[in-house]
C-alpha cells in the first residue's frame, strides 16, 4: 500500500482495531472503531494523525453509555444481540468469543 501509493503514511479503517505500525520507511495507521473493538479494550477508539515534518499518531479511547447502546440493539431485534452484548461489554474478537477464549 505504501509503496504503490508512494506515500509516507497510509490511514485505513473498517477493521475495528486502532493501531499504528511502522512498515519499512512508512507508517500504516488504522483509524479505529466506534464499537466492537477487536482488542481487549471495549471502549471506542479513534486515531489522531498529525502530519508535518514528521508523522505522529495518537490512539485515544473514550467511554460512552454502553447500556443505552445495548438497549437500542435489544429494541432493534437484531439476531446477534447476545454476541454484540458480550463484545460491547468485554471487547475482544468474534473468533475468540466463539472459541470461548477471553479477548
Amino acid at each position: 500500500m505504501l509503496a504503490e501509493g508512494r506515500a509516507d503514511a497510509v490511514a485505513h479503517g473498517h477493521i475495528h482495531c486502532a493501531y499504528r505500525r511502522v512498515v519499512g520507511p512508512g507508517l500504516l495507521v488504522s483509524v479505529g472503531g466506534v464499537a466492537w473493538s477487536n482488542d481487549p479494550d471495549p471502549r471506542p477508539a479513534y486515531s489522531i494523525l498529525r502530519v508535518g515534518r514528521e508523522v505522529s499518531v495518537e490512539v485515544r479511547r473514550v467511554s460512552y453509555d454502553v447500556d443505552a447502546e445495548l438497549a437500542a440493539i435489544d429494541r432493534s431485534g437484531l439476531p446477534l444481540s447476545a454476541i454484540l452484548r458480550t463484545l460491547m461489554r468485554s471487547g475482544g474478537t468474534l473468533a475468540r468469543l466463539k472459541k470461548g477464549a477471553p479477548g
